[in-house]
């Protein structure tokens, strides 16, 4: 019988002993400051992203057992094209492992020099948010089509568009006035 983990609240020392495993599907809707980066009027409901969790303890020469996570994720998510500012779909993939230790400040120490992501034990994991935040650090920090033909503007105003005059005389077109009076006139030289 498979066991039913609680993601919000995940006992990591226990999920990685028993090397436990989480696999979900679910909307976008449900990490919703991954949707704010999806381009508007994106239904966040039908968007799915998939996302799994795995435990396993593995020895450590100098603190024996130590349990880990590997997170995965994927989505296909629309976000806005930089160039033409029409959307493109992105698929963001994430697959992070995580090493815990007992305490956050030893935590805070090992994390600056490990290769690896280092969390602390000391509180329940919620999954969900570690692998959303895992997915907002995976989004590309610029989003563009492949082969992306910005549309081609064809004229340089709008139907609607309508000019309205200032009311005061252009300076240039006064000078351009008094250069074509002086060239028909014969040239004459100014004093």
């Amino acid at each position: 019988m498979e066991k039913k983990y609680q993601f919000e609240r995940l006992d990591v020392l226990a999920f990685a002993k028993a090397q436990g495993v989480i696999e979900q599907s679910m909307t976008l809707a449900e990490m919703p400051r991954l949707a704010l980066e999806a381009a508007a009027g994106t239904e966040a409901s039908r968007i799915e992203v998939d996302w799994r969790a795995a435990g396993v303890m593995r020895s450590d020469a100098a603190t024996g057992d130590v349990p880990w996570l590997l997170c995965e994720a994927q989505v296909e998510l629309p976000m806005q094209c930089q160039r033409c500012l029409q959307p493109v779909d992105v698929a963001v993939e994430t697959s992070q492992w995580f090493r815990f230790v007992a305490t956050e400040e030893e935590a805070d120490k090992e994390d600056e020099e490990a290769l690896e992501d280092v969390m602390s034990l000391e509180e329940p994991l919620n999954v969900l948010r570690l692998v959303e935040d895992d997915l907002l650090m995976a989004l590309p920090s610029v989003v563009m089509h492949e082969d992306c033909q910005p549309p081609v503007v064809l004229q340089a105003r709008t139907p609607d568009f309508t000019l309205t005059r200032s009311g005061r005389p252009n300076p240039f077109a006064k000078l351009a006035e008094l250069a074509v009076t002086r060239l028909a006139k014969g040239g004459e030289k100014a004093d």
